[in-house]
């Protein structure tokens, strides 16, 4: 019978050697194997992201929706975590944000209403453009890496893992940048470029680098735990509903176990790591471990209501105008 071998697969046969992706071999009439090279794309090609518009197209619009709907929560977490040192430290810049009210509130709910009041709904949505912006670089240089790292001998997890971290690192700047955008005061309008000045004026281009190592830590903590659950996921047969569930719990448990981390690394940025660790953790105490933690949850959980909304509306719509998804 004929045979296909995916990517960085070999097989041996009886009386011949390896195939290879993109060679399969048939019986011939005295039973030894012939070998026919064939450029037949495998059917596993067709479900690599990037490999079609419509991928592309619905890669976009997810992202897009994951940002759009966690973005009030994302804001509000922000704001609760770095509230402390901004009020307490000497370091705090000019127009930092400022809401007693807002800050001793551990209720997410009432923490939006307090934001709507105060500031408008519109204003629920500062930065999030640049988080968009963000999260697409981030995803097309992961997307770039695994890529590459495919098509050497390097394992798909091995690939997915770097091509995260390296996509993430690279972007960094813009996570500092969206930090201190959110933490604009209400009575100033966010300007990137006048931030963007802001940042390089003060600390130089070391500034859009702050807090990076303890961010990286909760990074690197939040990857290894979800990507262990997809580990455990992978030994049992579960059923897509199963397996989202597990997910989403696997990274809300992570965001929750690395929330001090976060926001140490927050503080680090909106003081362009003037603040110090000391300086951090008296302003805190046990609040690093509460701080900003509802709102964090609301919205992992409101990106990936997002996230699967999204993907409906690119479904749906890629499949009126033809193609529809493989995957």
């Amino acid at each position: 019978k004929n045979m296909k071998v995916n990517r960085g697969e070999t097989s041996n046969v009886v009386g011949g050697g390896p195939i290879r992706q993109g060679e399969s071999f048939q019986r011939g009439s005295n039973g030894a194997p012939v070998y026919v090279h064939t450029n037949e794309v495998p059917d596993h090609e067709f479900h690599d992201l990037g490999h079609s518009w419509a991928s592309t197209v619905t890669a976009a619009l997810t992202t897009a929706g994951g940002c759009l709907a966690s973005a009030p929560f994302e804001r509000l977490a922000t704001i609760q975590q770095t509230s402390a040192v901004l009020t307490n430290s000497v370091y705090n810049y000019p127009g930092s944000y400022v809401n007693p009210r807002l800050s001793s509130t551990t209720n997410p709910v009432s923490g939006l209403q307090e934001l709507v009041s105060t500031e408008g709904f519109s204003r629920l949505y500062i930065g999030c453009g640049v988080n968009i912006i963000q999260e697409l670089l981030q995803d097309l240089t992961s997307h770039l890496i695994m890529e590459t790292l495919a098509e050497g001998s390097h394992g798909s997890e091995y690939s997915f893992a770097t091509g995260r971290l390296v996509g993430w690192i690279l972007t960094y700047p813009l996570t500092t940048l969206l930090i201190r955008i959110q933490c604009t005061h209400s009575n100033q309008q966010p300007n990137i470029i006048s931030e963007i000045q802001s940042i390089f004026k003060q600390k130089g281009i070391l500034g859009f680098w702050s807090g990076f190592a303890v961010n990286s830590f909760a990074f690197l903590v939040t990857r290894a735990l979800v990507s262990n659950v997809g580990r455990l996921l992978s030994n049992y047969t579960l059923s897509p509903s199963d397996n989202l569930v597990l997910i989403l719990a696997a990274t809300v448990i992570a965001e929750v176990v690395a929330l001090p981390l976060r926001t140490i690394g927050k503080c680090k940025q909106v003081s362009l790591s003037r603040a110090s660790y000391g300086e951090i953790w008296r302003a805190h105490r046990l609040g690093l471990f509460v701080n900003g933690a509802g709102a964090a949850v609301c919205s992992r959980l409101a990106c990936f209501l997002g996230f699967i909304a999204s993907i409906a509306v690119a479904n749906t719509g890629i499949s009126f105008f033809g193609g529809g998804f493989r995957r």
